[in-house]
């Protein structure tokens, strides 16, 4: 037999077929439909302790909202906070469902959260799923609350560390999920465009789409989430920045970047065409390919070496600072390579230079030659010398 019931200050527990504790509620009011189950459609003043393992990992609390004990779902509305109980994470929003077996709290409307030292909002819905880990820390054993994956829909939505480090804005749609470890996450997201930053790397990406890894470093009392890997679709700009100068490259349509050794990071790309521009170095470069490597893992990584392929024009513009006079060189050919280490881009595949430059010869000159090295100064500011390969 059921019955209608309008009762004040009730309390309900939800176990699992093994008798494992779900979730607990406690609510100021309820009303609904009382069963052997025990049920209560409606309530107000509600607070739900959600259990993993039978140990508590979400408190919720909200304005109202509708519990089955007999199904195991929860529908909570109004001024929606959710906390970890380990405080690590934390959620704001204006609806959030739970159902037992699923174990995804559905977050809707406003939605912004923390979560170890990350956040991300406001966005439209997130599905957030979490586990408790039992950790050893100084011969005791704590219950930590872990995410194991996070899907965000926008639009327009930021994601960002809280040590100031990463930011991806704009996104219309962004997921996550750690490995076993914990410390490095895959990522994908969408948008048109967002923007992709880590400072600290120096590094900014604006993209349509981008699928990669970053890593959790504890600096401090704070987590930095660094770059690892990413791939990047859709009308692409990037920017390395550099303390010894940078390298901003536009019109890709596929650009990746990954962390190959230790402090070493290789970039490729395709467009039609591709446009590098050097701007300490006062070089511009189209292609329609591209391939570079530049240092330093946790720092500003430094380029190094960058190669360009497929209908290259190289357009080198310098000021000379006694003269101010400028000086051009214009040069195309199949293949270059710009080596800051030795100082040089290595024109390649039958070259074609023409241009005022004094390095050239007085008054400048038009060059043509199997390969075209123009050599720089030490800090690749200046061109001091143009020489001829077979």
């Amino acid at each position: 037999p059921t019955a209608e019931v309008v009762t004040r200050e009730i309390k309900m527990q939800k176990y699992d077929t093994k008798g494992v504790l779900v979730w607990e509620v406690g609510a100021d009011r309820a009303e609904g439909e009382l069963s052997p189950d025990g049920d209560y459609t409606k309530v107000e003043g509600v607070t739900v302790i959600v259990h993993d393992d039978g140990k508590p990992a979400f408190i919720i609390d909200a304005d109202r909202g509708e519990v089955s004990k007999s199904t195991g779902k929860l529908d909570l509305r109004g001024n929606v906070t959710a906390k970890s109980a380990d405080d690590s994470t934390s959620l704001s929003c204006d609806r959030i469902t739970y159902s037992v077996g699923d174990e995804t709290l559905r977050a809707t409307g406003n939605v912004t959260g923390e979560s170890n030292g990350m956040s991300i909002g406001p966005a439209k819905q997130i599905d957030a799923k979490f586990r408790n880990v039992t950790k050893n820390m100084n011969a005791s054993a704590a219950t930590a609350l872990v995410l194991t994956s996070l899907i965000a829909q926008g639009p327009g939505i930021t994601y960002k560390d809280n040590a100031g480090n990463m930011s991806i804005s704009g996104v219309d749609k962004f997921s996550m999920k750690p490995d076993a470890s914990g410390t490095i996450y895959s990522f994908s997201g969408s948008g048109s465009p967002f923007i992709a930053k880590w400072h600290k790397q120096g590094i900014e990406v604006t993209a349509r789409t981008v699928a990669g890894s970053f890593a959790v470093v504890q600096r401090g009392t704070s987590k930095s989430w660094e770059l690892r890997s990413g791939k990047f679709t859709g009308n692409i700009t990037a920017t390395m920045d550099g303390e010894r100068g940078n390298m901003k490259m536009s019109g890709l349509s596929v650009f990746n970047m990954e962390l190959t050794e230790a402090k070493r990071w290789k970039f490729t790309g395709t467009g039609s065409p591709i446009t590098v521009n050097l701007p300490d170095s006062g070089v511009v470069i189209n292609g329609n390919t591209f391939e570079g490597y530049a240092s330093g893992a946790t720092a500003k990584p430094e380029w190094e070496t960058a190669i360009l392929t497929g209908g290259v024009k190289a357009v080198i513009t310098q000021k000379d600072s006694d003269s101010g006079e400028t000086y051009t060189v214009t040069a195309t050919c199949p293949r270059v390579e710009i080596n800051r280490a030795n100082h040089f881009v290595r024109l390649s595949g039958g070259a074609r230079a023409e241009g005022n430059h004094p390095a050239m010869g007085p008054g400048g000159a038009t060059i043509t030659s199997p390969v075209v090295i123009l050599k720089f100064d030490e800090l690749m500011k200046k061109v001091v010398e143009v020489e001829l390969e077979r």
